[in-house]
């Protein structure tokens, strides 16, 4: 994971934006990365926030905005548990 993850940093420092997929679990205890899902490019993330009008989505948004010290937001897959985000610096 911690691979992959540093992988997503390198590429945004040199190209500046990058896409990649994610599958949000709602209702956890905090919003956390838990692992690269099988296909290796999909991040699994837990979000504290419950999937009622957008509020899971903008706690995993504020997330990987925090993380990846950049602008993050969902571009694909807003109503589904599998999205596809854009972080860009």
């Amino acid at each position: 994971m911690d691979e992959f993850l540093d992988g997503i940093k390198r590429k945004l420092s040199e190209e500046g934006t990058v896409y990649f997929g994610i599958k949000v679990i709602p209702n956890a205890s905090k919003t956390e990365f838990v692992e690269l899902m099988g296909d290796d490019k999909t991040v699994k993330i837990r979000a504290k926030a419950v999937p009622e009008k957008g509020k899971a989505n903008k706690a995993v948004e504020k997330f990987l905005r925090s993380y990846f010290k950049g602008d993050c937001e969902i571009v694909g897959g807003r109503q589904s548990r599998e999205k596809l985000v854009r972080i860009s610096i």
